[in-house]
């Protein structure tokens, strides 16, 4: 029993690190490069496989000796490397001309390596030992991967929870104290077990680390600007600052022709950036200045709408409504930590905005209150929900934008009265690189027709000033009133033309105010809402192809020669307008895969080299191809497994529609789940190929299922309540990781019978895989979609069980 708890915390441990780490290092820098680095980090789990071929039998014999000191070191590594991580002075802006960036990349890679180096190997060689003979039951190795799958399930539900009391530099210590308790637990330490977590995280919330910031973030800005940090919030969701000081001034989009005074204002920072303002007013009056950015366009052509703001934040298009005198304003807020920091501490300062008559606050993901609701709104507003900063430098490019698709761009039409409009704002960015809101107008053009308009050219309307463009479309045609109610309201703000149903190519509304080489974005939108829209996407050197759910990755535009094309036109300025979300995925891959083949190799080309005889040809033939064949069936179960994980997390957190929960369910269910199949497993049958084959064939009836039928029955229970929807989900992740988590205990139990010496090096196939898979899938998401990836993942599973066939073993 000890064992199986030191696995069980173990495992718990090292997911919860790893999330800890996800969001330590997004909010120091950002999103993509935390993937990044994490990525290649976990490749420490196809290193332990390197370590234990090689030195394994070193470490069976001592077996109880060396799990206590893995787990020692691997416990002892956590708040050492981290803390040893945070002293690398990393700029992932300066890669492209100085070559100690990459020095400081290859140290984070090393330092952070270390913890899942340890902690894989101690998981490992359990898992080896128990499955080699002749040292414990047969069966057990189903049991003790249960364990594993169990700790690592509830380590990466914990971890979440954790994130609502902790900052992010504090969240190492929720992976430290499981660390302990294992170690504890092992040693019989009973005392140690419970004194040391609470020890350890009394000292955390005394000393209260905290993470530095990128300096191109946003709170670095305002800081060395002489703002200061008022309040912090933690959350899931991102860790907010609100921020105070005299030269904060946030209104995105306004008119250079605009001379009033700016309200006073506080920033509300997300993870450091994505910055929105809280608005205090010294007099009605200065409501004004948000009726001369580019997202008033739609008040001007309708008469106090009945409004839906999407990503409300600190209120600023509230007050536009408001100005505007709209008696009904609903304002969605995804992040609770906003919604509470608006509605409590910050309340005086914004003066009650969200207490206001007339405005409704909800906490709610839009696409998940508008299957809930069948209310009808004269106009929906979706404002920026990021920085300028962050869209400028491409970070968003790896985050699902599932607002902005087709089937969500259909579902706003659908909630929009008979007249009703529908505003999407986006901010602009170099033009020769920008193709952010050519992208909207591409998707949201494939909307409308597939609502039912033939002709769309009539339904929409586009203006842009000198940063921020905004698209207004409704399911009619907009009326003569409307169209001349917008030309004055642009030529009064001094804003330029994208696309009016009248405008015609050189028209000089187009580059009239905020003058451009040349108006690239005039001349896409004739192309897209009125002309050649299918070859010109194909033509074009970005991706500005219509955005599904199945490819929500609204942001990542970029291909390969949309980089070629940058080069040519910018120089060695291309770096800061590229899409680096999409850099970084490629080259995550690049890593992953290049290590991987050097970790997977390593135990062959060292096994060959000390052979004391040479073997007959036959015998080294039958031994490469037990080796092939090991090798093809556990990298497909990490591949596949990888797949079939990022697949559903992506499709439930849409359906479940809160990020937070759906990660947290979405994990744990697949561990519990998958830890459940093993026990099964290891009860029910005696033989390995048969429990293999049975999981393989139950992976492909319920896969094939869900491909065929999952998205008909989310969307039938999409508008049902909460609870019903986690079921569904649970019931989805259930069913299917019930029978994954049965190949490959049993895979280890076969290659145990037939070849022992195989078993530490399958291990490490499996991890490395694992690494590799969860990389590839997203770049098989990004660019042929969820539905392709999933049936890859069930290709690989078959092909995993035609290799079990040829896996050594019983006959």
């Amino acid at each position: 029993m000890r064992l199986s708890l030191l696995i069980a915390t173990v495992s718990a441990a090292i997911l919860a690190y790893e999330v800890a780490l996800m969001r330590a290092l997004s909010v120091a820098q950002w999103h993509h490069f935390a993937y990044m680095v994490v990525s290649v980090a976990l490749l420490g789990f196809g290193a332990s496989g390197t370590l234990l071929a090689l030195w394994g039998e070193r470490l069976r014999r001592r077996f109880e000796r060396s799990m206590g000191v893995l787990a020692l070191a691997f416990m002892v590594s956590i708040p050492a490397s981290f803390l040893l991580a945070r002293s690398v002075p990393f700029d992932i802006f300066q890669l492209a001309w100085d070559w100690r960036q990459y020095v400081y990349l290859a140290a984070h890679y090393l330092i952070l390596f270390v913890p899942f180096l340890l902690g894989a190997t101690c998981i490992g060689l359990a898992l080896t030992h128990v499955a080699q003979p002749p040292s414990a039951v047969r069966h057990s190795v189903h049991s003790l991967y249960f364990w594993n799958l169990l700790g690592s399930g509830l380590g990466s539900a914990g971890i979440v929870g954790l994130m609502f009391a902790l900052t992010p530099a504090m969240l190492p210590v929720g992976a430290f104290a499981l660390a302990a308790v294992g170690w504890s637990v092992f040693q019989r330490q009973w005392g140690l077990a419970i004194t040391a977590p609470l020890l350890c995280l009394t000292m955390t919330l005394v000393a209260r680390p905290e993470m530095s910031v990128s300096p191109y973030k946003a709170l670095s800005s305002f800081r060395d600007m002489g703002a200061n940090v008022v309040e912090t919030r933690n959350s899931p969701l991102g860790m907010v600052h609100v921020l105070d000081g005299p030269m904060i001034r946030l209104v995105p989009g306004l008119s250079l022709a605009f001379e009033g005074e700016q309200p006073r204002q506080r920033a509300i920072l997300v993870d450091g950036d994505s910055a929105s303002a809280i608005h205090h007013l010294a007099s009605p009056k200065q409501a004004e200045v948000f009726d001369y950015t580019t997202s008033a366009l739609p008040y001007h052509l309708l008469d106090k709408p009945k409004t839906l703001i999407i990503g409300a934040g600190g209120g600023g298009d509230v007050l536009l409504a408001r100005y505007h005198n709209c008696p009904d304003i609903t304002a969605l807020e995804l992040n609770p930590a906003v919604a509470d920091l608006m509605t409590g501490s910050q309340a005086d300062f914004a003066q009650c905005l969200y207490q206001q008559p007339g405005v409704r606050l909800v906490v709610a993901e839009a696409r998940g209150f508008l299957a809930r609701t069948s209310e009808k709104f004269d106009l929906i507003q979706l404002p920026l929900v990021e920085s300028f900063g962050t869209a400028g430098a491409g970070v968003a490019a790896l985050n699902e934008g599932y607002l902005y698709t087709v089937e969500a761009f259909r579902s706003y039409l659908d909630h929009l009265t008979p007249n009703g409009i529908l505003c999407v704002t986006r901010w602009l960015r170099n033009p020769v690189a920008d193709c952010d809101f050519i992208r909207i107008l591409s998707t949201l053009t494939e909307a409308l027709k597939r609502y039912g308009e033939g002709n769309v050219s009539g339904n929409m309307m586009a203006i842009r000033g000198m940063f921020t463009a905004t698209v207004i479309a409704g399911a009619r045609a907009l009326s003569p009133a409307q169209l001349a109610a917008a030309e004055e309201f642009r030529r009064r703000r001094s804003f330029d033309c994208v696309y009016c149903p009248a405008c015609c190519p050189n028209d000089p509304a187009a580059n009239e105010f905020n003058r451009l080489p040349q108006p690239y974005h005039h001349e896409a939108a004739l192309h897209i809402v009125a002309g050649d829209r299918e070859g010109f996407i194909r033509r074009h050197p970005f991706d500005i192809s219509p955005t599904t759910d199945d490819r929500p990755y609204h942001s990542l535009t970029e291909r390969w020669r949309g980089i070629r094309h940058l080069r040519e036109k910018l120089g060695d300025q291309w770096v800061r307008y590229a899409d680096w979300g999409y850099i970084v995925l490629w080259a995550t891959l690049a890593q992953a895969v290049a290590l991987s083949v050097l970790l997977i190799l390593l135990p062959l080309v060292f096994r060959g080299r000390t052979r004391d005889s040479p073997e007959p040809s036959r015998a080294r033939r039958g031994t490469w191809h037990a080796a092939l064949a090991v090798f093809i069936y556990f990298a497909c179960l990490g591949l596949a497994y990888m797949f079939i994980e990022i697949v559903l997390m992506q499709k439930l957190s849409l359906f479940l529609a809160s990020p937070i929960y759906a990660a947290a369910i979405v994990l744990a269910s697949f561990m519990v789940f998958s830890g459940l199949g093993s026990l099964a497993a290891g009860r029910v049958f005696r033989d390995a190929r048969r429990a293999a084959s049975a999981g393989v064939a139950g992976i492909l009836m319920v896969g094939l299922a869900l491909w065929f039928g999952m998205e008909g029955l989310l969307g039938r229970l999409w508008g049902c309540a909460f609870g019903v929807r986690v079921a569904a989900a649970v019931l989805c992740v259930g069913a299917l990781a019930c029978f994954m988590g049965m190949p490959f205990p049993s895979g280890l139990r076969r290659v145990a019978e037939g070849a022992p010496k195989l078993v530490p090096w399958a291990w490490g196939v499996n991890g490395s895989a694992s690494v590799v898979g969860a990389v590839l899938a997203m770049v098989l998401a990004v660019s042929w979609g969820f539905r392709v990836v999933l049936l890859v993942a069930l290709a690989l599973y078959a092909l995993a069980g035609a290799a079990m066939a040829r896996m050594p073993g019983e006959r």
